[in-house]
């Protein structure tokens, strides 16, 4: 994945959330909504930016799992740790969409 893809599966899931404002095609952005008001985010190296790697003893007690799903998320490899990130923040992206809408709604 680049960031271009990257930006293109945002724009492609998220366009009917209000939260998301996608940017003019020949811009490299996205804005979010967030309750203080729009805010821009560049894409370049986002996807860098926001990679965390996981702590040794998490991965150890995935690895440990029963659940090949979980065990196969964090095998030796680095490319997994950097999925496991990508995932991590995807899923963080969704929590803040969620309860932004949340908001808004009790608003």
């Amino acid at each position: 994945a680049t960031d271009d893809t990257l930006l293109d599966k945002l724009k492609q899931h998220h366009q009917d959330n209000p939260l998301f404002v996608a940017t003019a095609v020949m811009e490299p952005a996205f804005v979010i909504r967030h309750f203080a008001g729009k805010v821009k985010y560049q894409i370049k190296d986002f996807r860098e930016k926001n990679t965390d790697h996981m702590r040794l003893d998490a991965v150890q007690l995935l690895r440990g799992s029963k659940r090949a799903f979980l065990r196969q998320l964090v095998c030796s490899s680095p490319a997994a740790l950097f999925r496991w990130g990508i995932l991590r923040a995807t899923l963080r992206i969704l929590a803040t969409f969620k309860a932004l809408a949340h908001q808004r709604a009790q608003t």
